[in-house]
């Protein structure tokens, strides 16, 4: 079954309720939150400290969901949150990518000083 991973991007005030409808649910198994920055031209949206600022301040919540399961839970904000899911905040499926799938650590590699691993492409 294929995966999709769905970003969630809302306002910091609304971060609270989607929390406790997102952990309400049995198809979601976990998610991962993180506040972010917007950027771009939507002044509509904006606070005028947000403007001078050049940014938004957001949450974007991360889910990793059978494609099924993320299409049922976007039907489903839209009508736990109507509008304001649509005006406020914003989401944007992909498909899953394995990004670290096939890496291996490099031959007599090994973490270094900086914190960086040196890693080659696995085959």
């Amino acid at each position: 079954m294929p995966h999709q991973m769905l970003h969630l991007i809302i306002p910091p005030p609304a971060e609270d309720a989607l929390v406790e409808w997102l952990l309400e649910r049995e198809d979601i198994p976990g998610f991962t939150s993180s506040a972010v920055s917007g950027h771009g031209s939507s002044e509509r949206s904006m606070t005028t400290a947000e403007q001078v600022a050049g940014r938004s301040r957001r949450v974007m919540f991360m889910l990793l969901l059978p494609e099924e399961t993320a299409h049922a839970v976007l039907a489903g904000l839209g009508g736990e949150f109507g509008a304001a899911a649509s005006t406020t905040g914003g989401y944007r499926p992909s498909p899953r990518v394995d990004w670290f799938k096939g890496f291996r650590p490099a031959a007599g590699s090994s973490r270094n000083g900086a914190g960086r691993c040196s890693c080659a492409r696995g085959t």
